[in-house]
């Protein structure tokens, strides 16, 4: 697994010191590429719908508990 550039840390860091519950699209569109960037598969962007068994909240969510694995790993040297 890579560890994050620092360029990536920073934006994870501004990210999370934001967190407030909802993430944006601009948010979600940055996660997923962040993502795909660092677990190496194909740019698939989650579409929230805000139904109860919403697919994409879940990837999204995800998706966010694994880069904060990374996160904690410090960065790339």
């Amino acid at each position: 697994m890579k560890n994050l550039n620092k360029q990536d840390y920073d934006k994870w860091t501004e990210f999370k010191s934001n967190l407030r519950g909802v993430v944006n699209k601009h948010e979600i569109e940055m996660i997923a590429k962040l993502h795909a960037k660092y677990f190496d598969h194909k740019l698939d962007i989650p579409k929230p719908c805000g139904c109860p068994n919403d697919r994409a909240r879940r990837v999204i969510q995800k998706y966010i508990g694994e880069l904060n694995t990374l996160y904690d790993k410090g960065i790339q040297v």
